[in-house]
């Protein structure tokens, strides 16, 4: 099956749960469906040992923040986890 507005089969498509009951919920599960996609050959890694991907679509704040990275905050500079998740957003969604 395809996506209505790109042709992607869904089977590709890797998205958030935005049904737990927290970000941080979310972002332990997005890690761990990540992991197992990366362990069955379904994505590969990159060379600096992060998932490669050949298409995300993120959010952009009108001011500029990308995917709730927002400057100052030190998750902008998360660099072992493969997801992170913001609690004290200073824009709310």
């Amino acid at each position: 099956m395809f996506t209505t507005q790109v042709p992607i089969p869904t089977k590709n498509i890797h998205a958030i749960n935005d049904a737990l009951p927290s970000s941080e919920d979310a972002a332990k599960d997005y890690e761990s469906q990540l992991k197992q996609l990366v362990n069955n050959n379904i994505i590969p890694l990159s060379a600096t040992g992060f998932p490669k991907f050949d298409l995300i679509l993120l959010g952009v704040g009108p001011e500029g923040h990308v995917a709730s990275l927002f400057p100052g905050h030190p998750q902008r500079c998360e660099n072992q986890k493969w997801v992170t998740f913001i609690n004290d957003s200073p824009k709310m969604p």
